[in-house]
C-alpha cells in the first residue's frame, strides 16, 4: 500500500530577482510556506510512510540556513556589495535565480538526496505558489554559498 504523508513550513526570507523589469528587481522578503508532501509505501510494522518527527526535522535543518536570510542567484551583482559591506547579513547564494518555482525544486531535490520521493509547493504568499513534483531537464537547483 502506497500512502501520502505532509508537513507545512514556514521560514522568513528575502530575495531578489535582479532581472525582473517590475517591483521584484528590488530587495524584498516574504513569509515562504513550504508545503512538502512525501510518497512511498507504507511500512508494514511502523504503519508509517515516514515518521513526521524524521520528516520535520529533515525539513527545519534544511530551512535553518535560509531562517531570516537574503537569497540572491550567483551572478548578482548585489552578491559581491553585500560581501563587501560590513552589515549583519545572512545570505544563502542560489545557481538560479530565487524563484518560487526554483525553491519548491531545491528543496524537492534535496529531500530526493535524503531518499524522499516528495512533491514540494512553494507558497510565496497566500495566493501564489509554485509545485514541484519531478525533476525536469533544466539545470538543477543547488546552494553555492551560505554566509557568514
Amino acid at each position: 500500500m502506497s500512502s501520502e504523508v505532509m508537513f507545512r513550513h514556514e521560514v522568513p526570507f528575502g530575495h531578489r530577482l535582479q532581472r525582473h523589469e517590475g517591483k521584484c528587481r528590488f530587495p524584498h522578503g516574504h513569509g515562504y510556506l513550504f508545503e512538502i508532501a512525501v510518497r512511498g509505501p507504507v511500512d508494514p510494522e511502523s504503519g508509517m510512510v515516514i515518521d513526521f518527527s524524521d520528516l520535520k526535522r529533515l525539513v527545519r535543518d534544511f530551512f535553518e540556513q535560509f531562517d531570516h536570510a537574503f537569497v540572491l542567484e550567483e551572478s548578482d551583482p548585489l552578491r559581491e556589495g553585500l560581501r563587501l559591506q560590513p552589515i549583519p547579513t545572512k545570505v544563502v547564494v542560489l545557481n538560479v535565480p530565487p524563484t518560487a518555482e526554483n525553491l519548491a525544486a531545491l528543496v524537492r531535490e534535496h529531500m530526493r538526496t535524503e531518499g524522499l520521493y516528495t512533491q514540494v509547493t512553494c507558497w510565496e504568499q497566500r495566493d501564489c505558489s509554485a509545485t514541484a513534483s519531478t525533476p525536469d531537464s533544466n539545470a538543477l537547483p543547488k546552494i553555492v554559498e551560505v554566509w557568514p
